[in-house]
C-alpha cells in the first residue's frame, strides 16, 4: 500500500512540476514584456488568475513533498502520527494559500490603485495635449487582469478649442453676415456645436494616446472640469 501511494504521489509530482514549469516561463515572458525581473513583476502584477496558478502549483507541489516526507519517516521510525502530522500541515499549506488568495482578491474587488509610474504616464499624456489647461483631480484604478478604470477631471483650454471651431472660417465675413440679433443667435449656435465637436475629438485623441501608452487603460472617463475645482488623486 506503500509503494503505490509513493507511486501516486510522484506521478503527482511529475503533473505538478510541469505545469508549473509551463505557468513560471509565462511569468518569466510577461516580466519581460513589463521589463521586470520575476519577483518585480509578480509584486506588482494585477492579473490574479497568473498568480492564482502560480501558487497553487507551488502548494500542490510543496504538499506532495510534504506527503512523501511523511511517509518515508512513517516508514523509517515506524511512528503512527508521521502520516496525520503530514496530512495537518499540507492542510495548514493550503489554508495559507487560500488566505493569500482572497486578500489578493479583495484588493482588486475594491480597487487596488494602478503603480506610480503608471499614473504618471498617464498624467502626462493628458497634461501635454494643447487642449489641456490643466489636470484637476484623476484616479486609475485596478479594475480587472490586464484593466485599468480611468476618471479625470481636465480643465480644457478654451481659447484652444475655439481656434480649432474657426479655422477655415475667416471672422471678417462671418462678421458681416451678421445683421440682426436673429442671425446672431444662429452663428453663436452653430459655433457652439462646433466648439462641442472639436472636445469630443480632442477628448478622443487623448483617450487613444492614453491606450498607446498604457495598453491596460481601456476603461477612460474624462470630464471638462473648472479650473480650481480640486484635486483627487487616489494612489
Amino acid at each position: 500500500a506503500v509503494g503505490v501511494s509513493v507511486i501516486i504521489l510522484l506521478v503527482s509530482l511529475l503533473l505538478e512540476g510541469w505545469s508549473g514549469v509551463v505557468a513560471v516561463r509565462g511569468s518569466i515572458e510577461h516580466a519581460r514584456q513589463r521589463g521586470l525581473n520575476l519577483l518585480a513583476h509578480l509584486r506588482t502584477s494585477e492579473d490574479p488568475f497568473e498568480l492564482a496558478i502560480l501558487l497553487e502549483d507551488s502548494a500542490a507541489m510543496i504538499g506532495i513533498l510534504i506527503a512523501l516526507g511523511a511517509i518515508g519517516l512513517g516508514e523509517v521510525t515506524g511512528a503512527w502520527w508521521w502520516d496525520p502530522a503530514g496530512s495537518v500541515t499540507v492542510g495548514l499549506l493550503l489554508g495559507g494559500v487560500a488566505i493569500a488568495l482572497v486578500r489578493l482578491n479583495r484588493a482588486l474587488l475594491i480597487g487596488r490603485a494602478v503603480s506610480q509610474a503608471e499614473q504618471a504616464r498617464i498624467r502626462a499624456v493628458i497634461e501635454r495635449s494643447p487642449a489641456v489647461e490643466g489636470l484637476e483631480r484623476a484616479s486609475a484604478i485596478v479594475a480587472g487582469a490586464d484593466l485599468y478604470a480611468i476618471r479625470a477631471g481636465v480643465d480644457f483650454r478654451g481659447a484652444h478649442l475655439a481656434g480649432v471651431a474657426l479655422r477655415g472660417a475667416p471672422l471678417t465675413e462671418q462678421a458681416a453676415a451678421i445683421r440682426s440679433g436673429d442671425d446672431l443667435r444662429a452663428w453663436a449656435d452653430d459655433f457652439a456645436e462646433r466648439v462641442l465637436d472639436v472636445l469630443a475629438d480632442e477628448v478622443d485623441a487623448i483617450e487613444a494616446e492614453i491606450r498607446g501608452a498604457v495598453p491596460q487603460a481601456q476603461q477612460i472617463d474624462l470630464e471638462p472640469e473648472r479650473k480650481g475645482a480640486g484635486k483627487d488623486d487616489r494612489a
